[in-house]
């Protein structure tokens, strides 16, 4: 069951990757996310209730919803929550949405204060990536518009700012506890 719970760790890895660097998370990875919990679902049946761990998706997808009705969150931040609800639901859901809004609290101040230092960074390692991977691994994984993708410093506009956060890094953060609980046992 670990085994599970290292590839969760890893695609969500790939999702705040994705998110951090170009502020979108593809829909691709949330459903390899949640095909990866129906298997393991079916692999490792847990003796609760079975759909309350879809209970708590739908839960967090209409509450996500509505925060990215008002422009609060982005619809790939929610799809990633709320798959990743999924499987707080067998630790501890309470503390895995505790863990993501204090790492997303601790996200924005440091993009809002090192708005600059940030781009950098991004533009770095989206640099590093394709040199590593090979341009052609780079384009495969993120797509062919990632190469050309220029990093903005964010304006003085407010609400340019409460928009682009990658809070799939926070929700990352709330990943890694998941996997920390399952392997603590």
């Amino acid at each position: 069951m670990i085994g599970f719970y290292l590839v969760f760790l890893g695609l969500s890895f790939c999702v705040a990757l994705s998110d951090l660097l170009f502020f979108r998370i593809p829909n691709s990875l949330v459903l390899a996310l949640l095909g990866l919990f129906i298997l393991k679902s079916l692999v490792f049946p847990d003796g609760h209730n079975p759909f309350l761990p879809f209970l708590a998706c739908a839960l967090t997808l209409i509450i996500g919803y509505l925060l990215y009705a008002f422009k609060i969150m982005g619809a790939g931040d929610v799809k990633f929550l709320s798959v990743a609800s999924l499987w707080a639901v067998q630790t501890n859901f309470i503390s895995f949405m505790l863990v993501v809004v204090i790492a997303g609290g601790i996200l924005a101040l440091v993009y809002l204060n090192f708005n600059s230092w940030m781009a950098l960074l991004q533009t770095g390692i989206i640099s590093l990536l394709s040199k590593l991977w090979g341009k052609d691994n780079f384009i495969r994984i993120f797509g062919e518009k990632s190469l050309n993708m220029k990093v903005e410093v964010f304006k003085d506009n407010k609400r340019q700012r409460s928009t682009l956060m990658p809070y799939g890094v926070a929700i990352f953060c709330g990943c890694c506890f998941i996997t920390a609980a399952q392997i603590r046992g």
